[in-house]
């Protein structure tokens, strides 16, 4: 098993250039038939861009949005490839009641995680310049900011800033739990009126000074800052 798998990654790690231009045309569908279907990949990313998380069946469902019975086949698996550890845990529910779960976390010895890493955050990273479309019908946008994730910035405090007037918060948030379950992980994101926006910018408010002190980039600028 573990030679299969070894040469099985090690054929992605060889061919990653031909890959890469590959997801410039074709992204997670190309993703989804290389590593086995769409519920691979973004059990895969839901791991590898929370490293350190341990997670039961429940809570890696609510972000991926996959049903339990399909994702605990793809959990068993990955288990059997040491891609995954498991082990039991202690939850508390909203009454104060405990109970026993299994969990899973990333196991930080399988051997292809930075390769993994990089195959499957390219699209994120790619896809910046097409956010600001998904977010049409939303309200006027007059700015969308990309940070943190999309900019492949671990260190970020946000991973992305809607500004606009008339927002449709419940359509903006409809449209970001979508891409987290593309993207196996939580955003981290502020939506703002335009006002309030330029008041706190320009006050030297610390949430947007922190915005534009580490990496980012305008997926729509129509504010011309």
């Amino acid at each position: 098993m573990i030679n299969k798998v070894n040469e099985l990654f090690w054929s992605f790690t060889l061919f990653f250039k031909n890959l890469v231009l590959l997801l410039m045309s074709s992204g997670m569908e190309i993703l989804g038939k290389i590593f086995g279907g769409l519920n691979k990949v973004k059990v895969l990313r839901f791991f590898l861009l929370n490293p350190e998380l341990s997670a039961d069946l429940s809570e890696i469902s609510s972000v991926v949005k996959i049903g339990s019975s399909v994702l605990r086949k793809e959990l068993n698996l990955l288990e059997s490839i040491k891609f995954l550890s498991q082990k039991m845990a202690t939850r508390v529910n909203s009454r104060g009641g405990k109970r026993r779960v299994k969990v899973w976390q990333l196991d930080a010895a399988f051997p292809f995680v930075a390769d993994l890493r990089r195959i499957l955050n390219y699209e994120i990273v790619e896809e910046r310049t097409d956010v600001a479309r998904k977010f049409r019908g939303c309200g006027r946008l007059k700015l969308v900011i990309l940070s943190g994730m999309f900019m492949n910035d671990a260190s970020g405090r946000v991973d992305l800033t809607i500004v606009g007037d008339d927002l449709n918060r419940r359509a903006i948030e409809r449209v970001i739990h979508k891409m987290e379950a593309d993207f196996g992980k939580e955003l981290k994101y502020a939506i703002l009126e335009t006002e309030d926006f330029n008041f706190r910018m320009f006050s030297g408010d610390k949430f947007i000074r922190d915005i534009f002190d580490y990496p980012f980039e305008y997926s729509l600028n129509k504010l011309g800052i």
